[in-house]
C-alpha cells in the first residue's frame, strides 16, 4: 500500500528536489522490504512447525517406551488413547497455522 501511495505522489509530480529522489528510492525499496518481511514471517512458521513436531515426536517416543512394559489390555488402551490424542492435537495445531496461507508456485 505504501508503494502505491509513493508511486501516486511521485506521478503527480508535486514534489521536487531531494523529495523526488526519496520517492524514487522508496518506490524501489518498499517492495523489497515487503518481500523480506514475508520471508521472515514464513521462516517463523517453519520454526513453529519444527518445534511442535519435535515435541510431538518426544511424546510419542515416551508412549512407545510405555508400550514395551505394557502387559494389561486396560493400560494398552490408555496408551493408545494418549497416542491418538497427541497425533490429533498435532494435526489440529498444524492445520491452524497453515489453513489460511496462500499456496505459492515455485518456479
Amino acid at each position: 500500500a505504501m508503494t502505491v501511495v509513493v508511486g501516486v505522489v511521485h506521478a503527480l509530480d508535486e514534489v521536487g528536489g531531494v523529495w523526488r529522489n526519496v520517492l524514487v528510492f522508496l518506490a524501489v525499496a518498499l517492495p523489497s522490504l515487503g518481500a523480506a518481511l514475508a520471508g521472515i514471517r514464513d521462516q517463523r512458521h517453519y520454526l513453529i512447525h519444527e518445534r511442535r513436531s519435535r515435541h510431538t515426536a518426544r511424546r510419542l517416543r515416551r508412549l512407545e517406551e510405555s508400550l514395551r512394559g505394557c502387559e494389561e489390555m486396560r493400560t494398552l488402551a490408555v496408551i493408545v488413547a494418549q497416542a491418538h490424542a497427541t497425533i490429533t492435537a498435532e494435526n489440529a495445531e498444524w492445520s491452524s497455522v497453515v489453513e489460511f496461507q496462500d499456496l505459492e508456485m515455485v518456479v
